[in-house]
């Protein structure tokens, strides 16, 4: 029954067939009365429903058809998450290439109070890539069939180290006895003759060349003979 309902019974008046048995007693009350006091029991009833309502207003209906645990976990990561903080160390190579950079900037700002000291040298062409450019030049040379003459003896691939200069041959070559070998066998007399003999267009030609052929085999001679004492001087050199 709701309330609508319960008002209607309340405010009606009672049955005949309740009126005449009440006028039978004299000790119970009338008509009037019966309906006096159901208007008291109506208003008692309005005001209890009021109170009930005022007693539940303070409260929020909450979904209980989800699972509890996962409100306790969206409600605990809410209170103690914190912002992120990005922790993460550059990686070494980085790193290596950082310190890399700022050691060629310390040389770059004190280039010239270390050669000064000493500690800062001009690296020099090598050695290395001479020899190979200059046997790149020869190859090419035995390869072409111009015919030689007083004229173009320059264009000859001559072996750049000064006349009579032993150490220099030794740097030329590195100190590398199968280089230094190569070179004493290709400008062997015979040797450099032979492959040349159909180029040659005059006995001076010959003759011309031949005193200097003569000259830088010989050299070579002297280069091979240093390179062995100083070989074995540091075989024989004691351990310190």
């Amino acid at each position: 029954m709701n309330f609508q309902e319960l008002s209607y019974e309340f405010s009606s008046e009672p049955a005949a067939s309740d009126t005449a048995t009440a006028s039978t007693s004299s000790d119970e009350p009338g008509p009037s009365s019966g309906i006096q006091w159901n208007q008291r029991l109506l208003d008692e009833f309005r005001l209890s429903q009021t109170s009930h309502e005022d007693y539940f207003s303070g409260f929020t209906d909450v979904d209980t058809s989800a699972d509890p645990f996962e409100a306790v976990r969206i409600e605990y990561e809410r209170r103690y998450s914190r912002p992120t903080i990005n922790t993460r160390r550059p990686s070494t190579t980085s790193s290596a290439a950082s310190v890399e950079r700022e050691r060629r900037q310390f040389f770059q700002r004190h280039a010239e109070g270390l050669k000064k000291r000493g500690f800062l040298f001009t690296p020099e062409p090598t050695r290395k890539s001479q020899l190979s450019e200059f046997q790149s030049h020869w190859q090419a040379f035995l390869s072409d069939q111009e015919p030689l003459t007083m004229c173009n003896l320059n264009h000859i691939p001559w072996l750049p180290v000064p006349e009579g200069d032993v150490t220099e041959v030794l740097r030329f070559v590195g100190h590398n006895f199968a280089s230094l070998r190569q070179l004493q066998v290709d400008w062997h007399p015979d040797r450099f003759f032979s492959r040349l003999a159909l180029r040659l267009t005059s006995e001076d030609v010959r003759r011309a060349l031949a005193r200097r052929v003569n000259a830088i085999s010989q050299l070579l001679n002297e280069a091979v003979a240093e390179l062995r004492r100083i070989r074995a001087d540091t075989k024989t050199a004691p351990c310190s």
